[in-house]
């Protein structure tokens, strides 16, 4: 995957010049690379587990939505720091504990972030639609979640 991903790069770079040089170029670099693509993949993984656990655990055990909706994430939050741990970074199997506090740290500002702050800015104070609020938001999250993984959170030395 890693040569597809480096051809597509020099293929970009060939036919649009101005990604040869400056800050644009970085971005690319950063960017559009396998570890990304993965993230991606393991992104979409656990937002069809979190949809498909809320549905299963609030049929199969009676669960209120709200405390199933709780447990879906929870698991859903556990599948994707062992993939992003593994696979998204190939990050390995030391430091753990330091790795799952930093997860926990973003993933708590992320909450904070989407519901106190972003969403009730985007959707109450200046009135745009509740779903396309819900939209930027996590575009936002998820743009700087990778960067912030591949750099801090499952950081490899």
């Amino acid at each position: 995957m890693e040569n597809k991903i480096d051809t597509f790069r020099i293929n970009l770079y060939k036919k649009f010049k101005f990604t040869q040089k400056g800050i644009i170029h970085k971005l690319i670099e950063a960017v559009v690379t396998a570890s990304f693509l993965r993230y991606l993949i393991i992104g979409f993984s656990t937002f069809f587990l979190q949809i498909a656990l809320l549905y299963a655990i609030s049929l199969i055990f009676s669960m209120q939505k709200e405390y199933a909706n709780i447990v879906s994430t929870l698991l859903s939050m556990v599948f994707n720091y062992i993939l992003s741990n593994s696979w998204t970074f190939k990050a390995g199997k030391h430091s753990h504990k330091a790795k799952l506090s930093k997860y926990i740290t973003l993933a708590t500002f992320n909450y904070i972030f989407d519901v106190v702050l972003a969403f009730p800015l985007l959707a109450v104070t200046l009135g745009l639609n509740p779903y396309l609020a819900k939209v930027i938001v996590t575009g936002l999250i998820v743009c700087w979640n990778f960067f912030i993984y591949k750099f801090w959170v499952f950081k490899t030395n």
